[in-house]
């Protein structure tokens, strides 16, 4: 369910949702004529079943319901599309006491160039691979990386993704990783995350 409710301070040029109050936003992209809002709908967390499904193995409609509206308001969908990440959340094996949300997300060169506070530009190394096609030319697949989103993480507490490789690390000798990190509202003390305070780990095995 998508709480459409609007933001009593929000204007048409800052935008008339507010993404703290609602999860489910994950960006927020500002035009002169307003501001368009990206939903990511996790699947696995669904409200109810109806007409007795089981899984998601024989979906054959998709239907979106609106209620609640007391006057006509008309939606525009820029995209409608189910996403597939191979990064997932690791739910077992953790410690007792431990809270927070975690959102796995990607980022990428061709949405988010302009990205404020922070743009997403390309490791420094990393080059673009070319596609080969015989109708376009210089066109260059989109360079994207995962984006992990913490929120209400208690002391103590470690929120972890996998990702399952068919590959043998022996023949390797080195492990580049580029990291970037940034708080969620700088501007809100609440927000501020004070130097030293979280670590990234990086586990290699199939242990989990």
């Amino acid at each position: 369910m998508i709480d459409l409710k609007k933001d009593p301070g929000g204007t048409k040029e800052t935008g008339h949702l507010n993404p703290a109050d609602n999860p489910l936003i994950t960006n927020v992209v500002k035009t002169a004529n307003g501001a368009w809002y990206r939903f990511k709908i996790p699947l696995d967390e669904y409200n109810r079943a109806v007409n007795g499904i089981s899984d998601f193995r024989s979906i054959r409609f998709m239907r979106m319901l609106m209620t609640q509206f007391t006057q006509k308001t008309t939606l525009r969908f820029a995209t409608f599309d189910l996403v597939r990440n191979q990064w997932r959340r690791l739910t077992k094996n953790t410690p007792m006491g431990c809270t927070g949300d975690l959102v796995v997300d990607a980022v990428n060169i061709e949405e988010h160039k302009d990205r404020l506070p922070f743009k997403y530009d390309i490791p420094l190394g990393i080059q673009r691979e070319r596609i080969t096609s015989s109708t376009f030319q210089d066109v260059f697949q989109n360079e994207q990386s995962l984006s992990l989103k913490y929120s209400n993480l208690s002391d103590g507490c470690d929120l972890k993704v996998y990702k399952s490789l068919d590959l043998d690390l022996r023949v390797f000798k080195n492990v580049q990783m580029f990291v970037h990190a940034e708080e969620l509202d700088s501007t809100q003390i609440s927000g501020q995350v004070p130097n030293g305070a979280v670590k990234l780990f990086m586990r290699f095995g199939s242990d989990f």
